[in-house]
Formats: C-alpha cells, sequence, structure tokens
C-alpha cells in the first residue's frame, strides 16, 4: 500500500532541505554559533531538524521558480557565509593538554582540532572538575578506574597574543586549584599554588602598543578535582568602559574579524527565515491534503517528540568530558571509536600491522560512532542525540512496514505501543548510553522488511538490500549471523512454491547469501590484515558460552578445563553438563528464556516489566487467533524472534540490564498492537485502506 499526498509539479521540498544542511555544514565565522563542522549541539539539532523536514515534506512540491529563487539565495548565502569564515581568526587560547604533571610528551590529541598543533583552541579559561576538555581520557590508553578527570594528573598550557593600537592598562585575575602561572611576554605576571581550596591572585599592568604574548600554565596533581579561571581585562577600553581583552592563539590582527560577527550572524538569520517560510507553506499544503498526509504528520510527530527529549538528555553532555568505566562495553566503543577518528579505520588500538588483535567489541557500532562525533564534536552529545533520533526513524520506518501488511489505523496503534515501550524500556535506561542495541534496532528494521517485500513481489533487489542490512546487522551484533541460514532456507521455500524451478531458488539464495557476504567482508579483511588470522567479525572467548550456561549449583572446575577454544567445543562441554546436571541446566535455560520474553524479575535484582509481559502475551495470543499473524508475509518476523531467542540461550541475557532482550520487542510489539486492531475491528475489513493480508484476516 502506498501513502501519499497528491503529487504536483514542482520540486521536492527535500531539495531544499538538502542545500540548507550543506549550508549549515559548510564552514563559517568561528565565533558564531553555526561555524561549521563539527556541528556542536546547536549545528546538530538544525541538521536534525532538517532531515526531518526533509523525509516529512518530501511529496510537497515547491514552485519550481519559487525553488529556484529559494536555493538560488540560499546558494549566494553560502558562498557569502564561506568568505565570511575564510577571513576569520578563531578567538581564545591555544590549548595543549598532558596527561601528566610536568607537561611532558606531545600534546593529547582532538577530534575537534584535527591539524592543530595543539589539542584544541579554548575561548576561554574557566574549567572546573569535568568541564575541562579533556575527552582523551576516554582514548583506549586510559583503561582503568572511573572519574579520571579527578583522579589523573593533568598540565595545561595556554597561549594566547593581544593586539593594542595604544597603550592600555590591563587587569589580570588568575583562580585555581593546583598550580597556576601566568607570563606576559615572557615576564611573570601571576603565581598561585593550593592543595585543596581554591586561591585567587590578581595584578594590574600597563602595556605598549603592539603584539602581546600570553601563557597560563597549570597543574592539576592526581586525585583533585581541578578548577582554573582566568580573566584579562582592558580597564580603559577606547568605549569608557572596563571590557575582555581580545585574545588570538596567534599573533594575528582580530579587529576586522570581530566586525565579521554581526555580518555572519545575518547570514545565518537569513536562511534559517528562508528554511522557515518554505516550510509553513510545506504545512499549509501538508493541512490541505487531509487524511492522505497521515504518514507524513506522524514523520513530524516522532521526530519532534524524540528529538526534543534527545535534546534534554543529551544537553548536559555538551562541555562536559564523561570518563566511561575502563572495562565496561560504553568505554570500549567510545575508546575504538576515538581510535578510528585519530589513526585510521583499521583501528589497531596502537599495535603494529599485524600483530594487533582482531576486533573484540562489535565493530559497526564503533564506526557508527566515530562518524557521529566527526560530525557532531568530541563529547557525548552528539551520540546519545543521535540514538534518540534512530528511536524515531525505527519508528517511522516500521509504521510503514505495518502499514503495508495490516493498513494505516493498526499501524498507528502499532506506533503508539511502540513509543510506550520505548519510553519506559529504552530512553530511561539505554539510549542514553553507549550500547550497540541502540543502532542494531535500526539496522534490524532495515533488514526485514526488504524480505518480506521480496516474499510479496519477487523483486531481486529486495534480496540485495536484505542482504546488505543483514550484513550490517551482523557487523552490528554479530549474533545476527545465526538469522542468516535460516533466513536462506526460507527464501529458498518460497522461491520454490513461487518458481518450482530449483535453479531459480538457488540463485535467491545465492544473491542474498552474496550481499549479506559483501556487507561483512570489510571486518574480516581488516582482520587478516592487522592481525593475520581469519576472524569473520569479532573475537571473544569461547569458553563464556560455557561460562553463561553452568548452573550455580555446578561446580565450574569441573568443566572449563575442557571447553577449548571453538564454538564446537563449547557446545560440547554443554552437551556433557546436560548428560551430568539435567535439571539445573534446564532451570537455568528456563529462566533464560522467560526473563527474554519479558519476565524481567526472574533475574535477581530487576523489578517486573508488566508492558515487556503484555506484549509477549499479546504476541503469541495473535499467532493463534489472527491469520494475518500466521501468514507467510510475516515470518520473516517471527524467525528473527525465534532465532534471538536462542541467542539469549547461548549467552547472559542479563547481562548490563535487559538491553540484550529488547530487538525483538520492536516488531513484536508493533506486528502484535496492529494484529489486534486488525482483529478487532475484522467487522471493518477495509478500515485503514486495504493490505496485502486482508483477504487472510
Amino acid at each position: 500500500m502506498s501513502v501519499s499526498i497528491a503529487l504536483r509539479p514542482g520540486v521536492s521540498f527535500a531539495w531544499l532541505a538538502a542545500v540548507a544542511a550543506v549550508y549549515v555544514a559548510s564552514p563559517g565565522h568561528r565565533a558564531v554559533m553555526m561555524g561549521g563542522l563539527p556541528l556542536g549541539a546547536p549545528g546538530t539539532a538544525l541538521i536534525a531538524a532538517l532531515v526531518v523536514l526533509g523525509i516529512a515534506f518530501r511529496r510537497i512540491r515547491l514552485p519550481r521558480q519559487a525553488f529556484i529563487a529559494c536555493a538560488g539565495l540560499m546558494v549566494l548565502l553560502l558562498v557569502a557565509r564561506v568568505v565570511v569564515g575564510s577571513l576569520s581568526t578563531p578567538g581564545g587560547w591555544r590549548a595543549s593538554y598532558f596527561s601528566n604533571e610536568d607537561w611532558a610528551g606531545p600534546p593529547q590529541w582532538s577530534s575537534d582540532f584535527r591539524t592543530l598543533d595543539a589539542t584544541r583552541i579554548d575561548r576561554q579559561i574557566a574549567f572546573s572538575d569535568d568541564t575541562f576538555p579533556a575527552h582523551y581520557l576516554n582514548d583506549y590508553t586510559f583503561n582503568y578506574g572511573d572519574r579520571r578527570e579527578v583522579t589523573e594528573p593533568m598540565s595545561v598550557e595556554w597561549r594566547a597574543y593581544a593586539r593594542l593600537d595604544a597603550p592600555r592598562a590591563i587587569r589580570a585575575a588568575l583562580r585555581a586549584r593546583g598550580t597556576a602561572t601566568m607570563t606576559v611576554d615572557g615576564r611573570s605576571a601571576l603565581t598561585t599554588s593550593a592543595a585543596t581550596e581554591p586561591r585567587s591572585v590578581e595584578t594590574a599592568m600597563t602595556l605598549a602598543s603592539g603584539t602581546h604574548e600570553f601563557v597560563v600554565r597549570y597543574r592539576k596533581p592526581a586525585d583533585t578535582d581541578g578548577l582554573i579561571v582566568v580573566q584579562t581585562i582592558v580597564a580603559d577600553d577606547a568605549a569608557g568602559a572596563p571590557a575582555a581583552l581580545t585574545l588570538t592563539p596567534w599573533p594575528a590582527d582580530r579587529r576586522g574579524s570581530d566586525r565579521l560577527i554581526p555580518i555572519a550572524r545575518v547570514l545565518d538569520a537569513a536562511a534559517l527565515l528562508l528554511v522557515a517560510a518554505a516550510s509553513v507553506s510545506a504545512v499549509r499544503q501538508l493541512w490541505r491534503s487531509g487524511a492522505s498526509a497521515g504518514a507524513q504528520w506522524l514523520t513530524l510527530a516522532l521526530g519532534a517528540w524524540f528529538g526534543a527529549q534527545g535534546w534534554w538528555q543529551a544537553i548536559p553532555f555538551a562541555g562536559r568530558v564523561r570518563s566511561l568505566t575502563a572495562g565496561d562495553d560504553w568505554w570500549g566503543f567510545e575508546a575504538c571509536a576515538r581510535d578510528i577518528l585519530h589513526h585510521g579505520p583499521l583501528m589497531t588500538l596502537g599495535r603494529p600491522i599485524g600483530q594487533a588483535e582482531p576486533y573484540f567489541y562489535h565493530p559497526f557500532y564503533s564506526y557508527f560512532l566515530a562518524a557521529v562525533h566527526g560530525v557532531t564534536g568530541e563529547s557525548l552529545f552528539g551520540p546519545v542525540f543521535v540514538q534518540f533520533l534512530i528511536l524515531a526513524a525505527v519508528a517511522a520506518i516500521l509504521w510503514r512496514f505495518t502499514a503495508d501488511l495490516f493498513g494505516r489505523l493498526p499501524a498507528f496503534a502499532g506506533v503508539a505501543a511502540l513509543v510506550i515501550v520505548f519510553e519506559l524500556d529504552f530512553t530511561r535506561y539505554y539510549t542514553v548510553t553507549l550500547l550497540t542495541e541502540n543502532l542494531y534496532v535500526l539496522t534490524v528494521a532495515l533488514t526485514i522488511p526488504p524480505l518480506v517485500r521480496w516474499i510479496r513481489s519477487g523483486e531481486r533487489a529486495d534480496l540485495i538490500r536484505f542482504g546488505c542490512w543483514g550484513g550490517i546487522s551482523t557487523m552490528t551484533r554479530p549474533p545476527m549471523l545465526l538469522y542468516l541460514f535460516p533466513a536462506l532456507a526460507l527464501i529458498a521455500l518460497v522461491d520454490m512454491q513461487r518458481s518450482r524451478r530449483v535453479g531459480a531458488a538457488i540463485a535467491s539464495v545465492a544473491v542474498a547469501a552474496a550481499a549479506w557476504a559483501a556487507a561483512v567482508a570489510p571486518t574480516a579483511l581488516r582482520n587478516i590484515v592487522v592481525a593475520h588470522r581469519f576472524v569473520l567479525v569479532s573475537e571473544v572467548a569461547r569458553s563464556s558460552i560455557v561460562k553463561y550456561n553452568l548452573p550455580p549449583s555446578v561446580d565450574p572446575a569441573a568443566y572449563d578445563e575442557r571447553a577449548g577454544g571453538t564454538f564446537t567445543a563449547a557446545l560440547g562441554v554443554l552437551a556433557r553438563v546436560g548428560r551430568d546436571h539435567p535439571r539445573a541446566l534446564l532451570g537455568l535455560e528456563a529462566t533464560k528464556i522467560g526473563f527474554s520474553l519479558g519476565m524481567v524479575h526472574w533475574a535477581g535484582g530487576y523489578r517486573p516489566h508488566p508492558e515487556l509481559i503484555a506484549v509477549t502475551g499479546l504476541y503469541l495470543a495473535m499467532c493463534v487467533v489472527s491469520a494475518r499473524m500466521r501468514s507467510r508475509l510475516l515470518w520473516p518476523v517471527h524467525l528473527f524472534v525465534l532465532v534471538h531467542l536462542a541467542s539469549m540461550l547461548l549467552t547472559m541475557p542479563w547481562n548490563y540490564g535487559y538491553r540484550l532482550i529488547l530487538p525483538p520487542f520492536v516488531y513484536t510489539t508493533m506486528v502484535s498492537t496492529a494484529a489486534f486492531t486488525a482483529w478487532v475491528t475484522v467487522w471493518r475489513p477495509r478500515v485503514g485502506g486495504g493490505s496485502p493480508l486482508a483477504a487472510r484476516a
């Protein structure tokens, strides 16, 4: 079923949104809100809004002349913005951060300032506790401890220049916990040292006309909450009132750059007004389209809801450093992402080529984090904000998927239920941290619908899409590989029933398998190059399979030494455990199954989650009573649920909470709620428009 508004001659609004996104991402004046890449929090939110508008209004056609006028003006504004940006000089201090107390070795690296011969440029020196931009504390070299912004020693050197047209009286103030000094033109101006309570010092000086160098050095001992605030005030400013001294990281004249700030702001405001005017026109068209624009309104609502939530949850990370707990998954993913940005895609973690390890953490999520950091900035704001937007994308994708199967009204009911599950079980615990499930729910939402479409229409392109997204899902969470083999068997069965030709079935299986293998191939190739070993995706200890399946009453010493290093050996040990302790093993596996189906309180320390139990109960009930749920078109969904359940038996599903069990609930919530809505309205078989399953209700 295709849901769209009536098309009119003209150009899609999405093209104007794309031009505006290019404008926001282009280099601009460094002192204004939209300064180009990395986007920072405001720029990231603007780009996200443009993407949502572009998707929601992609069916809206702007009159060609209006589009040419708006896009032409936008391009002119973009050119002016780039010119202004090229003439601007970043203000502030050139900062070199060191992970020791002695300014020893090369300065730490920052992904926001990759070409700088220092760590970064700080607009001002006013830092305390976790506001020091010491993002390097999440590098792979800091694989120990927690709250490293306190426990680790640090030294920083800030260097800046001021150009004066005439002699000026300058007042300098310094407040610090630790040891701090300020020199002006090589001469000592201020010094302070305090072990626990902050100490403040200040001085007055008169500087001649010309360029002057300011250097601030700060030492924070280990196990100390850092604090430093520096002020440089022109006491007799030409305007008649005290004003902050204008500083630049290099000995250059910034007067012209400062005068360009109002121009840069006017350019940005004009660009945003153009987009706003076009958006108002698009909303009017959408309003006149009536009920046929339901999908577009849903996209806007989902984008606004999860975008606002994402901003609220992510903005505390902007301008702050959170040193993640070393050894935990979220630290590992972040450390790998930083290594990708620093040293390239091979992710060697400091080891020479050929002596590095195969992937340990699920690799694709680390590359996703690296891309998000590269675009949005070094703080954790970007990943957390984008992960909320992923929830909106998943809901929108599955709305279209479910609407094609059950109709629009059941699909809306499914989205409502899915948003409730997102709010109760995703956003409060897992969307706000760095875990593969936050991306996996999207890749899986993109994997299964193409297979369903292929079962319905037989288009080979859908098989290729299924294989590609399945491979990407495997790189995101390797247990997804277990889905490939039953899915290939399903493809062969469907093609045999459809064409009655063995050759056609083999060809379809080969296409899907080849696309899947091509998507996974880069991980295997990387492992061969950096480790000189063939590991398909990532390598974990096979003994963990035995550890996670030993009942608490069984002595592990009797089985650990037999686990070996292969998957087959681990399964053999489990078979022996089953022979020796059948009741204990069956009890453990039953607990895992119940936990994976939503009875999370079966594991110690977890509260009941009735919403998950309700989804499982509704899903099972609808599989029994609804012919639509048993339709061949939904076999790929049921297969994914079963395969994921089987994968939970090989691990410990309550590791890091209950996040491992959540991906199938995205599908079971949507399809069971939609099936129930269609079932109770069966007396109106055409409600919400016809569907491929209507005849089987």
